[in-house]
């Protein structure tokens, strides 16, 4: 069997380390890589695999090429994961699962309840999207949802109807407004690129002992690190949702439960390392 992740950029990802491992660990004769790709086209090189794990800016763009989509990805309009079963190609989201259980997990860690009663999502398109569905998962608690776009195809305006919930929109450029449900979130998740937050001053606090999700895993000490570290709250690194939203991938790529000691000791020795 051969599988592969698809997007754009791909060369610094951690999914094929896990996958690959998680193989070794099952006696499966198959391989996982990763190929970089930016648009997608009908019968491209991305339809011979057997699945795909897709990452940005293609969680969108596959879904008019696929011949189904199981409910929470269609609900959300975004497909992470994709199951070539013959020759029927279908989408899955498997962010929804890796976003409630990294959080999940981060509660226990902290031992605290994960009874979230504010909610903040900063983004408004694909990864906000799952983020909002898992939210579900956790409570449904009051949601505040800031980005630069927020309505229109793709985004969680869209979403917000398939997913039968509500959230409050907070205009990007008001910056009293975010920092006040900042400071009042038990939650938050970042589901934007790091560097978007860089120009967001020291004064925005955070709640203490809020749990905080950045879904990126590309940089080290973000704005957000900065920020859980001066405000007493804590934060979840993407590699979190990385490694869950891989646990359920893998089950639906080989039909075997993940060997999920083995993939997490390969994902931990290659962060140790670097």
């Amino acid at each position: 069997m051969r599988f592969a992740l698809i997007g754009s950029p791909v060369a610094h990802s951690l999914s094929p380390l896990m996958h690959n491992a998680g193989y070794r660990a099952l006696g499966i004769e198959a391989t996982y890589e990763a190929v970089e790709l930016s648009e997608i086209e009908s019968e491209g090189p991305w339809s011979q695999f057997d699945g795909l794990s897709v990452t940005m800016p293609l969680k969108q763009k596959i879904i008019p090429f696929l011949d189904s989509l199981e409910p929470s990805a269609a609900a959300t309009g975004v497909v992470n994961t994709v199951v070539n079963s013959a020759g029927l190609k279908v989408g899955f989201n498997t962010d929804i699962y890796g976003i409630s259980q990294a959080i999940q997990h981060a509660a226990r860690q902290y031992q605290l309840e994960p009874q979230f009663k504010k909610a903040v999502i900063i983004g408004g398109r694909a990864s906000a999207c799952s983020a909002l569905a898992a939210l579900g998962e956790l409570g449904r608690p009051e949601t505040f949802i800031t980005a630069r776009t927020l309505t229109g195809p793709g985004t969680v305006t869209a979403a917000r109807r398939e997913l039968r919930t509500d959230f409050l929109p907070v205009a990007w450029r008001l910056t009293d407004m975010i920092k006040r449900v900042l400071t009042e979130a038990d939650l938050v998740i970042s589901t934007v690129p790091a560097k978007v937050l860089e120009g967001w001053d020291e004064s925005f606090q955070l709640k203490a002992e809020a749990l905080v999700l950045e879904a990126s895993y590309a940089n080290a000490g973000t704005w957000l690190q900065a920020a859980c570290q001066r405000s007493d709250a804590h934060y979840i690194p993407g590699v979190e949702m990385l490694f869950h939203q891989a646990i359920q991938q893998f089950a639906l790529h080989t039909g075997k439960a993940a060997p999920v000691e083995a993939m997490r000791e390969a994902l931990d020795q290659h962060l140790a390392q670097a």
